[in-house]
Order: structure tokens, then C-alpha cells, then sequence
């Protein structure tokens, strides 16, 4: 007997940009400064961009799944079109499921880029989305491989 999921499926079960992902996350680590993290270089270290937009993914619902809850969608429809029209970008159709998931992997592409990691409507807007994806739970964020603790460091932001 398999045990029921009763959550929906989050973007990571989609998709991740990885190739996008690792060029950042390699452009990240040639900089070598500007992140508190860089001070020391722990031996398993964790790109920081990378880890953020992982940690992104993972917390986030996929807007196709029938489970996603329409809070979630009420929520995120707003902070993507401010987000899109503060940065120039062509506007999406908020009724198009699709469209919307294709919107959230923007925003996770965005937070992939070292230079975006202090632009605060980027920061709102994920803050905003994790928490209208919580729906009032508390989150825990652990570091199950023990990366020098970059996991919950990013999963502050």
C-alpha cells in the first residue's frame, strides 16, 4: 500500500535550470568575495547561487499540479507581474498555468545571478512566494551534508 502525497509536486520535481545554474554558480566562485561564506572556503563547499535558487525550487509548488493550492496562485500572480514589469520583462498571461511556472523559473534564474543577490524587490518577491507556499507553517531548513552550513544560510534570505 503506497502512502498518499497529499502535497503538490514543487518546481524542482519539474525542472532546474541546471545548466544556467552552473554557469552562475562558476562565475560565483571565481569572484571569491563580497559573501560572507567566502571568508573560509569549507572542503564541501556550496555555491551559494546555486544553493538559493535549489532551496527556491524546492519550497516552491509547481502551479500545473492540481494539489497547488489557489492561495498560492492568488498570491503569486501580483508579485509576478510587479516583478516582470519592474524589470522590463514581457508580461505573461496569469490565467496560463504554464505561463506562471515559466515566470517562477525566471525569478529562480534571477536569484542565480551573484550580482541580483542584494536587489531587495527580488529578495521581497521570494520572500512573498515562500511564504504564500508555506501557508503559515513554520519551514526548517536543514544542511543534511554538512556544506559549511550554506544550506540555512541562504535559506535566511
Amino acid at each position: 500500500m503506497g502512502i498518499a502525497i497529499k502535497y503538490p509536486k514543487r518546481l524542482i520535481e519539474v525542472d532546474l535550470p541546471i545548466s544556467y545554474l552552473s554557469k552562475n554558480a562558476a562565475a560565483e566562485m571565481e569572484k571569491r568575495r563580497g559573501h560572507i561564506p567566502m571568508m573560509h572556503i569549507w572542503w564541501a563547499h556550496r555555491p551559494p547561487v546555486a544553493c538559493r535558487s535549489i532551496l527556491l525550487t524546492s519550497l516552491l509548488p509547481d502551479p500545473t499540479d492540481q494539489k497547488c493550492p489557489k492561495s498560492f496562485l492568488k498570491l503569486a500572480k501580483p508579485i509576478i507581474q510587479k516583478y516582470r514589469s519592474h524589470f522590463g520583462k514581457k508580461g505573461v498571461n496569469l490565467e496560463n498555468l504554464t505561463e506562471i511556472r515559466d515566470a517562477l523559473f525566471d525569478i529562480v534564474r534571477d536569484v542565480s545571478i551573484f550580482e541580483m543577490r542584494t536587489d531587495h524587490l527580488l529578495i521581497e518577491s521570494c520572500r512573498k512566494l515562500v511564504s504564500s507556499a508555506s501557508q503559515g507553517h513554520e519551514l526548517l531548513i536543514c544542511d543534511p551534508f554538512s556544506g559549511g552550513g550554506i544550506i540555512p544560510y541562504e535559506g535566511l534570505d
